[in-house]
């Protein structure tokens, strides 16, 4: 969550950062 808020990108490509992230 921190991470896609941090990005300030749309809701479903922050879904996608954070799944490559972890």
């Amino acid at each position: 969550l921190i991470l896609m808020a941090q990005g300030g990108g749309g809701a479903v490509p922050s879904t996608e950062l954070e799944g490559r992230m972890q």
